[in-house]
């Protein structure tokens, strides 16, 4: 009797033990998560207001993993670095392509996606920027007007 005695009070102690170090735990990490809201599929507001794209879902997916309560704050594109340095949040999640400038200022994660620019003419043209061999032709590009983003990479 008086083993089990003991031993029901060791399980006793350790749940108390348990649920006292629980109840005093630290709260969960609370990160602050910039990104833009207007760049689909992305990170975009659907039509009921709600962000959706792929840099929440890997911004959800992140908080989730590591126990984090994440709260997005939407800025824009102009204001995503000196939000950071300012402290505005914790950290982007907004396809922020890694520059040699930037890298002087911040810290990149691995890159969880890559983009490729892409030339587009208007059907039936006659424009070919490429040579056969795949290298790009300059001379075929002589005397076009060509659109670009603005403050992009």
């Amino acid at each position: 009797m008086k083993k089990s005695f003991c031993i029901a009070i060791a399980v006793i102690g350790i749940l108390v033990m348990t649920v006292g170090v629980n109840a005093w735990a630290a709260e969960p990490l609370k990160l602050k998560i910039g990104t833009e809201g207007t760049y689909p599929p992305f990170n975009f507001k659907d039509n009921a207001g709600v962000l959706q794209g792929f840099d929440v879902d890997i911004a959800n997916e992140i908080c989730r993993r590591i126990g984090a309560e994440c709260t997005f704050i939407l800025q824009e594109w102009d204001g995503m670095l000196p939000g950071l340095l300012a402290g505005k949040f914790d950290l982007i999640v907004a396809s922020m392509s890694i520059t040699e400038e930037r890298q002087k200022r911040i810290d990149f994660s691995i890159p969880y996606r890559g983009s490729t620019g892409r030339f587009v003419v208007r059907k039936g043209s006659n424009i070919a920027p490429f040579k056969a061999n795949g290298e790009l032709d300059p001379d075929a590009l002589k005397g076009k007007v060509l659109g670009g983003g603005r403050a992009t990479n």
